[in-house]
């Protein structure tokens, strides 16, 4: 077993992806596990502190990645993220509307294997995501959800939407 921390990390999860900067925080091995938790990070300017990560053998003896990611930011930087590869290539995981913008903080549980390369590309996981400020253009009947705050939950196969928008000088819910 051993223990140790880390400052002002950067790393590359996968070749193309942007890579993670000016990470701190602490991380565990033991039993071919790899235990990992970020204090800081930041990949464009989303906040990644507050992750955890763990690498661990699945029952196959392959090496998966458990994540428990915490992102606080701008919604277009968020959505950089996302566009990025291999993550724009995984099938179950869509785009963020082209027009959303905001303020985010997303809560996120996935896991995948380490060769993403020839994994299905079906990941599944949950994920919650509070959006303040948000502004989603022509969302009805030709009018925009202006300073609103959304609230999108997904588990899974399932997605709930919900927030309160001004529309035409009033609260819309």
């Amino acid at each position: 077993a051993a223990d140790f921390k880390f400052n002002d990390l950067e790393v590359h999860l996968f070749r193309q992806l942007t890579p993670a900067k000016h990470m701190s925080g602490s991380a565990h091995f033991h039993n071919n596990k790899l235990d990992i938790k970020l204090k800081n990070g930041v990949m464009h300017d989303v906040n990644l502190g507050g992750s955890a990560l763990k690498i661990r053998p699945d029952d196959a003896d392959e090496y998966q990645a458990d994540v428990d990611l915490l992102a606080k930011g701008p919604v277009k930087s968020l959505r950089k993220i996302l566009q990025d590869k291999p993550i724009a290539e995984i099938k179950n995981i869509g785009l963020i509307p082209v027009g959303l913008t905001g303020a985010t903080t997303l809560r996120a549980k996935f896991s995948f294997p380490l060769d993403i390369e020839n994994t299905t590309k079906v990941i599944p996981f949950n994920a919650s995501a509070k959006i303040k400020n948000a502004t989603l253009p022509d969302i009805l009947l030709g009018n925009d959800f202006n300073n609103g705050e959304l609230r999108i939950n997904l588990d899974q196969d399932k997605i709930l939407i919900s927030g309160t928008s001004i529309l035409n000088g009033g609260t819309f819910t």
